[in-house]
């Protein structure tokens, strides 16, 4: 136990074994398997990411799509009046022309 003995790896006064086991490996035999579940997650994890980026908007496609919705609003409120008008204008002639017929 060389460096094991001098820092927070060295024993406590509660008679606690270091971590360095004699040149074993640290804690278990899984360390490998965990290490290599980590790698794979890793890996995964780089191609989702990838993914992300080349399916995701840019600030262009942002601003046009921002652009096409102002657009669409302005027609949609420009048909709207157009209705209201329309119904105004024809609830104030209904009446004189149901008038003119029913006679």
């Amino acid at each position: 136990m060389s460096n094991v003995s001098k820092g927070p790896w060295a024993t406590k006064k509660d008679d606690r074994t270091p971590i360095d086991g004699g040149g074993q490996p640290p804690y278990d035999g899984d360390m490998e398997k965990r290490v290599e579940k980590l790698e794979a997650d890793l890996t995964a994890i780089k191609i989702d990411i990838a993914v992300i980026k080349a399916n995701g908007a840019t600030k262009a496609d942002v601003a046009e799509l921002k652009g096409a919705t102002k657009a669409d609003i302005a027609e949609a409120k420009a048909a709207i009046i157009m209705w209201v008008v329309g119904a105004i204008f024809i609830a104030q002639l209904l009446p004189s022309l149901l008038k003119m017929f029913v006679k």
